[in-house]
């Protein structure tokens, strides 16, 4: 996820938020730093590739975290 981050110059929570929005998922950030808002904001800005939702998928280990 770093190596996407990387290239379109983001932060790799920005990457996974993006992800969730690509994929139909309704995401409701939490932060309260000023900063961390801003970046959780900043994903409009670009779409990720159908090559990089598979790499990111492949990550998934079927694990809850509930």
């Amino acid at each position: 996820m770093e190596e996407i981050a990387k290239k379109y110059g983001k932060a790799a929570v920005q990457v996974a938020l993006r992800f969730q929005v690509q994929i139909e998922i309704v995401v409701i950030p939490k932060s309260a730093k000023k900063e961390r808002m801003k970046e959780n904001i900043n994903l409009f800005d670009f779409s990720l590739t159908e090559e990089e939702m598979n790499a990111i998928r492949s990550l998934d280990e079927n694990k809850s975290i509930l």
